[in-house]
């Protein structure tokens, strides 16, 4: 495979689904203060705003589709299963308007995000009328832990949670000759995660997956999300690299929450 030939031969473009991509920006924001309200599936969710910037504020609206639980009891019991409606509708659009014959789901490991994304690869497979492999990639900040399930030296990366310390992806040896067999020349992968904000993430799994399979490191594989940020100003919204598929785009308010009429 040539060096460039993951992108090339998709002929993968944004600008094919930019109009469906719904932008939300500080007109969204709940008379309080206290919320984004987004539309998935036609329902609509209230994101809490929180403040993950500390002195310096950058206010970003949490997507969190970690099942309802004791521990989250914030969570709207119908975000879960809506982002997963809307992601496989979208994994199917992508695989048809670009005949991908996607065969396997890559994501990160995470307590929040994984039982969404195995929904979103069960409905995913019904749609296309086919079954679609999941592979979670074992990561975390602890590379130890990570270098004893991983058959590949651990991958660093850092990404919006750990702007600072180093995060780490891998691959199991049941993954890794997965992979190997259903897409021995890097076709058919699609990666799927929750949001895309700095691209750490991406990045990580995109060079498990080319380690993997021998492919060049600037390869890229195709990635959908359920929400793609920006700092919200005069460029928002910056449009991510073409091979990220979105559902939304939400903004960062950097410095501060803009006054909400009332």
């Amino acid at each position: 495979m040539g060096a460039h030939s993951g992108e090339r031969k998709m002929r993968m473009r944004l600008a094919d689904f930019l109009p469906f991509v719904r932008q939300y920006g500080a007109e969204h924001i709940t008379l309080d203060g206290k919320y984004l309200r987004i539309v998935l599936n036609n329902h609509p969710f209230d994101l809490k705003l929180k403040n993950a910037g500390g002195e310096a504020p950058v206010y970003m609206a949490w997507l969190d589709t970690h099942p309802p639980d004791k521990n989250h009891p914030d969570v709207d019991p119908l975000l879960p299963h809506a982002s997963a409606v809307e992601r496989a509708r979208l994994i199917k659009k992508i695989d048809s308007f670009y005949k991908l014959d996607i065969k396997t789901i890559i994501t990160p490991a995470s307590l929040k995000s994984i039982p969404a994304i195995e929904e979103t690869v069960e409905i995913a497979s019904e749609m296309l009328d086919k079954p679609l492999a999941l592979i979670i990639l074992p990561g975390g900040k602890v590379k130890e832990k990570v270098k004893r399930v991983s058959i590949i030296p651990p991958i660093s990366y850092h990404n919006v949670t750990s702007p600072v310390d180093d995060k780490f992806l891998g691959i199991s040896r049941d993954g890794y000759e997965l992979l190997r067999e259903l897409n021995p020349m890097g076709k058919g992968i699609l990666m799927v995660d929750d949001v895309y904000t700095t691209g750490g993430t991406d990045d990580g799994m995109q060079r498990v997956i080319n380690e993997v399979l021998h492919l060049p490191q600037d390869t890229r594989h195709p990635l959908v999300v359920v929400a793609t940020e920006s700092a919200y100003g005069e460029k928002y919204p910056e449009q991510p690299p073409e091979h990220v598929f979105s559902l939304i785009h939400i903004p960062e308010f950097i410095g501060g929450l803009p006054s909400v009429r009332k």
